[in-house]
């Protein structure tokens, strides 16, 4: 039976959903580590939504590409989470989250299980979980090389250049190779789901060259080419960060929202 996404948050005038930051939240969660470590980091808040949106308690949540593990916030609502991340800088970072959340939630070790590695070389796994929710990276999205200019190190991005160090990170491809590698990924991960199982992909358009670049419809058309069925598509007001801002003050177009696709196996 298919639910309301985020029932209880407020929406503007476009119906999309209004989350609030989610600093206070994290603090109280990942008290030993800091929350802007990663530079494309999802909100807790909607991840908590979304949780709800697609799944039951007791079931087991897989994201791929973990991060600093905001996933883990589905422990605090009866699901466990298996993660799965490529930077040793990273999994390092979710051992810290998880030993900072047994200080509220002394189980979550029973709830959460971090595997070290490149996904896109683990999966497919069958059965290996019953939903998937994810944010992939984006062709060339992060890719920082060398020694940060000022105004990236001023708006928290001085550890992009690791982000994208390792070669087997997808945001080191072009468009066009990235979008071959990412259908054979999302191919995988049809397989590792089972039947009725649900995969999110939270996922945001991009301005290039002064033109909106529509990377979340092309996701959709791509995963229900291959098999998927849609089960919701949701967005949510999130304005990004820094270099959006000063996109914004200099009167250039950005995108001001999240796409949340949520597709369904038959």
């Amino acid at each position: 039976m298919y639910k309301e996404f985020a029932p209880d948050f407020a929406r503007d005038e476009e119906g999309r959903v209004l989350f609030p930051r989610d600093i206070e939240l994290r603090r109280q969660l990942f008290p030993f580590t800091d929350p802007a470590e990663h530079i494309a980091k999802a909100n807790m808040l909607m991840v908590r939504e979304l949780v709800e949106y697609v799944s039951e308690a007791g079931e087991t949540i897989l994201d791929p590409f973990a991060g600093t593990g905001t996933i883990l916030v589905a422990t605090t609502i009866g699901r466990k989470v298996t993660m799965i991340d490529l930077l040793p800088t990273f999994c390092q970072t979710i051992e810290l989250n998880i030993i900072g959340m047994k200080q509220t939630l002394d189980y979550v070790d029973d709830l959460a299980m971090l595997i070290p590695g490149d996904a896109n070389h683990i999966l497919p796994l069958d059965g290996f979980c019953d939903h998937m929710i994810f944010s992939p990276p984006y062709p060339m999205g992060l890719k920082k090389k060398g020694t940060m200019d000022k105004t990236s190190v001023d708006l928290g991005y001085q550890n992009a250049a690791e982000y994208s160090d390792d070669p087997a990170n997808f945001t080191n491809l072009s468009s066009f190779l990235y979008h071959q590698r990412i259908e054979l990924f999302y191919k995988k991960c049809f397989k590792t789901l089972p039947s009725g199982g649900t995969m999110s992909i939270i996922i945001k358009d991009k301005m290039e060259n002064g033109q909106r670049v529509w990377q979340s419809d092309r996701t959709e058309r791509d995963l229900l080419r291959m098999g998927f069925e849609l089960y919701g598509r949701n967005k949510w007001f999130a304005r990004g960060g820094g270099y959006s801002a000063i996109n914004r003050a200099a009167g250039l177009e950005t995108v001001d929202e999240e796409d949340l696709i949520t597709v369904r196996k038959p």
